[in-house]
C-alpha cells in the first residue's frame, strides 16, 4: 500500500499499541494447562443419615466406590483411584449414589462447577479449583 493512505495505517496501529486499555485483536495466552489434584466435595442437605452409606466417581456411568462418611453435610472425593479413571477421568461430572436401610436416596450424576483463581496473565485464566457439589436428599 504506497501513497497518502500507508502512513495512515501505520499511525492507527502506533496509536492503538501505545494507548493503554486499547488492544489490537484478540488477547493471546500463554500456553500453560492448568491442573486441580484436590478433592471434589459433596455438600448434603439435610445431612446424610446415620446408617446411610455413600459412593461416588467422578464422570458419568462410571461405577461409585464406597466412600468413608466422617462429617454428615460434608463430604471429599479423591481424584484417584477408584474415584477418578486414570490417567485423566472426566472431572467435570461426578456421580453419587446414597442408600440407606437398602433403599436408594439418591443415584444421581451432577456436573461440578469450577472457581477461577486470580488471572496470572492478565485476562488469561489461570489456576482454578472445584466448587462444592449441592445433593439435597428427599425427606
Amino acid at each position: 500500500m504506497r501513497g497518502r493512505w500507508a502512513g495512515a495505517g501505520a499511525v492507527a496501529l502506533a496509536v492503538a499499541v501505545l494507548t493503554p486499555g486499547c488492544a489490537v485483536g484478540p488477547t493471546a495466552c500463554p500456553a500453560i494447562g492448568y491442573v486441580y489434584s484436590g478433592p471434589g466435595v459433596l455438600e448434603f442437605t439435610p445431612a446424610l443419615p446415620a446408617s446411610a452409606s455413600l459412593a461416588a466417581c467422578f464422570g458419568a456411568g462410571c461405577a461409585p466406590s464406597a466412600l468413608t462418611i466422617v462429617e454428615r453435610t460434608r463430604v471429599e472425593v479423591p481424584q484417584q483411584a477408584p474415584y477418578a479413571t486414570p490417567p485423566a477421568g472426566d472431572t467435570s461430572l461426578i456421580t453419587v449414589r446414597v442408600t440407606d436401610a437398602g433403599s436408594v436416596l439418591i443415584d444421581q450424576t451432577f456436573t461440578i462447577g469450577h472457581k477461577a483463581e486470580a488471572p496470572v496473565f492478565g485476562s488469561c485464566p489461570g489456576p482454578f479449583s472445584f466448587e462444592p457439589v449441592a445433593v439435597t436428599l428427599p425427606g
